[in-house]
């Protein structure tokens, strides 16, 4: 019973975001019409290397939801952190907000470096 409740408590989080490995990121960044990245790490993390083309709203900002509720909830996002953490527990205001196609790199930014993808640094 408590493993149902907690899959129909979920469910709706599953029907907003997919998440998805660096490289099935890769792939949908090289499509004709790329999902926008949206690196949500802190300035200093961002700093020391991003993907290309990353828009930076960082989580621990206090502007993080308006920032994003600026975005077009009809676009395809691809969001990521360090490591899969924060991006997770912001995928609940991602909905609230009316996103339907938001791609979660769940193993982050860490992920996708440890794929050896390639990356803009300073």
């Amino acid at each position: 019973m408590k493993t149902l409740f907690l899959t129909i408590l979920l469910l709706p989080l599953a029907l907003l975001a997919e998440d998805i490995t660096p490289e099935k990121a890769q792939t949908l960044l090289a499509m004709k019409n790329p999902p926008q990245v949206i690196d949500i790490r802190t300035p200093e993390e961002f700093a020391k290397g991003h993907i290309k083309g990353a828009q930076l709203i960082n989580f621990f900002g206090k502007d993080f939801e308006k920032k994003l509720a600026e975005l077009d909830p009809k676009k395809a996002y691809v969001t990521h952190c360090k490591s899969g953490g924060r991006s997770g527990k912001s995928l609940s205001i991602w909905k609230k907000l009316g996103f339907t196609k938001v791609y979660h790199l769940h193993s982050g930014f860490d992920g996708w470096k440890a794929a050896k993808l390639p990356i803009v640094k300073p």
